[in-house]
């Protein structure tokens, strides 16, 4: 069975890999260990595959599709796929949506998740529930036989608005009354650039400026990390030993 994670950028793909290594999945790195060829934006997306050895004839894909808009168009792709492969061992049994929560509000993000599930022609079996798995059906090419699947939507931060970098930084604050400080004067310094210097042309979006908070954090943290991306500095820290983070990727295990 083939399960896929469908993700809004490139660090959260790494990020949820980082966890998914600490539940035995190990990277397929080699081009001949892909099962499934997927087409997609090198640029802009990742997409890597994942074995276990705990979990015999099973892969697991995670895709960030490079934006919340991509997401309902690369799960079509997963439709697809589901549809046009004659053996079950090749299909996708299992779909996770792993989101930011940008708005703060989850009944919006409950309607978008919907509405991408209906115009991929899956068809919900019970409601969608934040955190939590739903059963659906795809019904395949030719003979109209119905597959089942499983669906989980999984928004961070939970409770609030915010996004993936707002969410470790949290955590990092519940951590340790060290780390707390060292993030809000972090913060402090990058709003104290973005307000002293107006037409900067460096953090110019929001998201780029969580960014940069992050980074900031990170590189205090380990200044020996300085020189690599905050891509690969995210996979250096401990994540599993801050209560918030692991708690909230404790779903993952279920794949």
């Amino acid at each position: 069975m083939k399960k896929i994670i469908l993700c809004e950028g490139k660090t959260d793909a790494i990020l949820i890999s980082y966890f998914l290594e600490k539940f035995n999945w190990q990277h397929l790195k080699s081009k001949k260990e892909i099962p499934i060829k997927i087409t997609y934006d090198e640029k802009n997306e990742l997409l890597n595959w994942y074995k276990n050895s705990d979990k015999a004839d099973q892969e697991l894909a995670i895709w960030g599709v490079g934006g919340y808009d991509n997401i309902q168009p690369k799960l079509k792709n997963v439709v697809e796929i589901i549809q046009s492969q004659r053996n079950p061992k090749d299909r996708f049994n299992k779909i996770v949506f792993f989101v930011d929560n940008d708005t703060g509000d989850s009944k919006k993000h409950i309607f978008d998740i919907e509405k991408w599930i209906e115009k991929s022609k899956i068809y919900l079996l019970n409601s969608i529930q934040l955190q939590e798995w739903s059963s659906a059906e795809v019904e395949l090419l030719g003979n109209q036989q119905k597959y089942p699947i499983e669906l989980l939507s999984i928004i961070l931060p939970s409770e609030g608005k915010g996004n993936l970098e707002v969410f470790l930084l949290d955590a990092l604050k519940e951590n340790s009354e060290n780390d707390r400080f060292l993030v809000e004067e972090a913060e402090k310094f990058i709003n104290k650039f973005i307000n002293n210097i107006p037409d900067q042309p460096y953090l110019f979006k929001n998201r780029l400026r969580q960014k940069a908070w992050l980074g900031s954090v990170l590189s205090v943290m380990s200044p020996d990390w300085v020189f690599t991306s905050l891509d690969e500095r995210l996979k250096k820290v401990n994540w599993e030993k801050l209560e918030l983070v692991f708690t909230a990727y404790q779903k993952l295990r279920d794949l």
